[in-house]
C-alpha cells in the first residue's frame, strides 16, 4: 500500500504529508505533472579534514583522515557537485584530473570528469565537478583524483569538499 498519489488531479493540485515530507502533485504539464514532488529540495555539505591526499599516476578515491562521503539519503534525482583542491607537485606542467565516484554502485558518475593543468610548482589550483545523477538507491559519493603526468602533489583535504541538492 501506497500513500502517494497515483494520478495527476484534474485541472488543479494535490498536497499531502507523508513520511514527515510534504509532497504535491498537478495537472499543469509544465509545473510537473505525470509525478509525485517534494515541496523543497533537500541539500547537504560535507568537508574533508586531516591529512592531505598524495596523487598517484593512477584514479584512485581521495582519502583524507577525514575522507568526505556524500551521502544521498533517498532514491531521486540530484545535482551533485564538488569543489577539488590541489597543491601542485614539483613540477611545472602536470595535469591532474578528478571525477565524481558512486562508491555504493561502484560506478564512475558520467560527465563528472574534469582536468587543470599548468599549476605553478608547488602552488594551488581548483577542479570543480558538477553533474546531474538520478540514483535507484541511497548512495554514497566521494572524490576520485589523478596526476596524469606523475605521482607528485595532493589533494587539500580541508579545502575539498562535495555537495548536492536533491531535484525531485
Amino acid at each position: 500500500a501506497t500513500l502517494e498519489a497515483s494520478a495527476d488531479p484534474v485541472n488543479s493540485w494535490a498536497m499531502w504529508s507523508y513520511d514527515g515530507q510534504v509532497k504535491y502533485r498537478t495537472s499543469q504539464t509544465d509545473e510537473g505533472a505525470g509525478s509525485n514532488h517534494r515541496l523543497h529540495n533537500r541539500g547537504d555539505e560535507v568537508v574533508g579534514a586531516g591529512s592531505d591526499y598524495n596523487l598517484t599516476a593512477s584514479y584512485a578515491l581521495a582519502t583524507f583522515g577525514t575522507t568526505p562521503v556524500l551521502e544521498l539519503p533517498t532514491p531521486g534525482t540530484y545535482l551533485i557537485g564538488a569543489t577539488v583542491t590541489i597543491d601542485a607537485g614539483a613540477a611545472d606542467g602536470d595535469a591532474y584530473a578528478a571525477k565524481l565516484y558512486n562508491v555504493t554502485a561502484a560506478a564512475d558518475i558520467a560527465g563528472s570528469e574534469n582536468t587543470i593543468s599548468n599549476i605553478p610548482t608547488l602552488e594551488r589550483g581548483q577542479i570543480t565537478l558538477t553533474s546531474v545523477l538520478t540514483a535507484a538507491a541511497p548512495s554514497d559519493i566521494q572524490i576520485m583524483a589523478i596526476n596524469t603526468s606523475s605521482p607528485r602533489g595532493s589533494v587539500d583535504s580541508e579545502q575539498t569538499k562535495l555537495w548536492y541538492v536533491r531535484l525531485h
